[in-house]
């Protein structure tokens, strides 16, 4: 049976709207869409797209409140052409030079271009002929796949002023603490985190906002103009009044369960950094290996907002603002979380020409969870899929991936969070009289797509050393509750990876 949600038939309280121009008038009407009144600390920028119009209500010295009506369920920008002239065309367009030109952060030159072809045509991948499309999808997954990405967070501490990257004196600490290893030097740092060609050159980078600069470098150097967009959640997921704003202002099941669970799911500092390429003659996001990425998605804060672009993150004042509020002040009278943005209104509509699909969607609960196969994260033989979770992951121990058999298909990616929240975060490893502690503690990775539900759990390196090298272990969880129970398949064993495996 088919659901249907139509905007004749139901003719609901659609919002107040100030100005007539604010919005795409024929879209809004023909597609469900949500209004988000948020206030958000600036630098800050009203960017209307293929998902959302924006527009500018309110603004201070500090702060700017921008009202949005997003597209949640606009595919159009998962549509990816390619353009087999894209070499000619990009070079004719002036409106897109400033797309490839290196920038203090995205700093390719031409002796790092002819790396970059030599190592790309060494693994199959030829520049000189492939479409644009193509080339961005295979570059970008064979780089990242080649590249170690550390679990650092020092791009918010830097600022420009005096035209050259330095740690604004207040981060300071912030910097230190955050460094992808203790020991390196400021320049160290910078060279494996910040600079885009240096960090092609150490195939090292950080997190979103690093890994953003480091593809920006990459893709331009190519010849593919590329930029940055800082986005956000629509809601601060610290803050429960606005997070059940969510469950009780949006109509639309799907939509509604997908940002609710998600932002159930996102306490602290949350923001994300990625791409825009131009492929295909026109603006598409790149969401580190995803082209195409949709605005609303489980595994990316359920649903996101945009609130700035930018050719260089020199071009933007994040440290003396987003990295002011969320390493220090964490706190205040415009922003109570560390989180600096909020949403103040929120609320949906149905267009009066609209045909929405909404069919009852249950939020199911996962009370069980069967433990189908454990493999560890450090392994040679692992699937690089599953390698690559735990590599941003502090390096003193060992990570055990358990593969969960259940998933609901009609529940986002964040479904595991009840379970995870009550279920026991204690295992042991058993070979005869050995027993090995095992912690869940740094939660878990979902991909449907990719098939990956993993839950982590980690051996300190002291276990994990004294570990046989031939044993069979047994996998058995400690102290379980009696409402939310791990299962083990029968016969499932964890064997530690031989020396030569791993070398």
């Amino acid at each position: 049976m088919r659901y249907f949600i139509s905007g004749v038939a139901l003719i609901m309280a659609a919002h107040a709207l100030s100005s007539e121009n604010s919005i795409d008038r024929e879209r809004y009407e023909k597609s469900y869409s949500l209004r988000a009144v948020m206030k958000i600390l600036k630098p800050v920028r009203a960017i209307s797209n293929d998902y959302q119009d924006a527009r500018i209500i309110e603004e201070d010295e500090r702060t700017t409140t921008i009202e949005f009506t997003i597209y949640p369920l606009n595919n159009e920008g998962r549509k990816v052409e390619a353009n087999p002239d894209w070499r000619s065309d990009n070079e004719r367009d002036p409106a897109l030079q400033e797309y490839l030109k290196a920038g203090v952060t995205t700093n390719w030159d031409a002796p790092m271009r002819a790396q970059l072809v030599k190592e790309l045509k060494a693994a199959g991948i030829d520049p000189e002929k492939l479409d644009d499309k193509i080339l961005v999808e295979q570059t970008v997954r064979w780089l990242l796949k080649n590249t170690k990405q550390l679990n650092m967070f020092c791009t918010y501490d830097i600022e420009y002023s005096s035209g050259a990257p330095r740690i604004l004196p207040a981060l300071e600490p912030h910097f230190q603490k955050n460094k992808g290893h203790k020991d390196w030097s400021v320049e160290q740092q910078l060279e494996h985190e910040l600079f885009g060609r240096s960090m092609f050159l150490n195939k090292t980078c950080g997190t979103c906002t690093s890994t953003a600069v480091y593809l920006t470098t990459v893709l331009r150097a190519l010849g593919i103009p590329t930029r940055m967009i800082l986005t956000v959640p629509i809601v601060d997921g610290n803050n429960r009044d606005e997070v059940e704003l969510l469950r009780t202002n949006l109509r639309h099941h799907r939509v509604r369960n997908i940002a609710y669970t998600a932002a159930l799911d996102m306490p602290g500092f949350c923001a994300h950094t990625f791409n825009e390429v131009y492929v295909g003659k026109r603006w598409v996001r790149l969401n580190f290996s995803v082209l195409g990425h949709n605005i609303l998605d489980p595994n990316c804060f359920g649903l996101i907002a945009q609130v700035n672009s930018f050719n260089d993150l020199s071009e933007v004042k994040l440290a003396e603002t987003w990295g002011i509020h969320s390493a220090i002040t964490r706190s205040d009278a415009d922003f109570p979380s560390v989180n600096p943005y909020r949403c103040l209104k929120l609320s949906d509509h149905f267009g009066e020409k609209a045909r929405i699909e909404n069919p009852p969607l249950e939020l199911r609960v996962h009370r069980t969870v069967t433990i189908g196969s454990a493999a560890w994260g450090h392994a040679k033989e692992t699937p690089y899929a599953l390698r690559s979770i735990t590599e941003g992951l502090p390096q003193d121990r060992k990570y055990l991936l358990l593969h969960a058999e259940e998933w609901f298909d009609d529940q986002p990616g964040t479904q595991f969070r009840p379970f995870k929240n009550t279920a026991t975060k204690k295992f042991k490893l058993v070979a005869g009289g050995d027993s090995i502690p095992l912690l869940f503690t740094y939660g878990y990775c979902t991909s449907p797509e990719e098939k990956l539900r993993e839950f982590i759990t980690e051996v300190s390196a002291a276990d994990y050393e004294r570990m046989s090298d031939s044993a069979e272990y047994e996998l058995v969880p400690v102290d379980q509750d009696k409402n939310f129970v791990w299962n083990v398949k029968e016969g499932l064993r964890v064997r530690k990876p031989t020396a030569q495996k791993n070398k």
